[in-house]
């Protein structure tokens, strides 16, 4: 990625041949009270800077189906969190609400489909409690 790039990619699917799945996670620990945006991979501290959607979002490179959507989220501070797959920067069916229950473990059902050239993000927002801390692991299947 070079430092005019704006957004994460390409993700190309796994499976040696160019068949299967790839497996995309979004994963980090939000320090700030905000809807903020996570990139692919981990960060330990997603920064107040994450508010900008653009430059953390990664391109599809190939028609596909986001699917077998996964969460676990550790609300520490006793949070109602919502986290959001979203394409071109509008919020998908791939959506969840936490309970501010501690670790809990999600399976979110549904699919999104997308085409070569779509923007794909994943949306943490924290802004409704107030209180930022969140530890979450979202991953996705993209096949």
């Amino acid at each position: 990625m070079s430092g005019s790039d704006n957004v994460i990619g390409p993700v190309t699917p796994g499976g040696g041949g160019g068949g299967g799945a790839a497996l995309l996670i979004h994963a980090g620990k939000v320090e700030v009270s905000a809807a903020v945006f996570a990139a692919i991979g981990f960060e330990t501290n997603i920064p107040i800077g994450a508010t900008n959607e653009s430059i953390r979002q990664w391109v599809a490179n190939r028609a596909g189906t986001l699917k077998n959507c996964r969460l676990r989220a550790d609300n520490v501070s006793d949070n109602i969190n919502v986290y959001t797959l979203r394409k071109n920067g509008v919020p998908t069916v791939l959506t969840q609400t936490t309970n501010p229950s501690g670790m809990t473990t999600y399976s979110i059902a549904g699919s999104v489909a997308v085409v070569d050239g779509d923007l794909i993000s994943v949306e943490v927002d924290l802004s409704t409690a107030g209180l930022p801390g969140a530890n979450f692991h979202f991953e996705y299947d993209f096949e």
